[in-house]
């Protein structure tokens, strides 16, 4: 099984959902990094317009970048 992660995900600036409170992937990255036969680590790149355009509106894109552009 290939999963997505990031060393980024373990920040408490990467989410604010109280979910990502510190410590709450160390349980599983361990059990993971421990199977490392079954599991393929896979970390993500920066996803290019194409790639969010697979998921998303252009208006959406749109007002993602006015976001990030304030």
């Amino acid at each position: 099984m290939k999963i997505v992660f990031h060393e980024r995900y373990f920040t408490p600036d990467y989410a604010w959902d109280p979910a990502a409170a510190p410590g709450r992937l160390d349980g599983i990255m361990e059990i993971i990094n421990n199977k490392l036969d079954e599991y393929e680590i896979i970390t993500p790149g920066p996803a290019t317009e194409k790639d969010i355009l697979r998921a998303h509106s252009n208006r959406h894109l749109n007002q993602m970048c006015l976001h990030f552009l304030l």
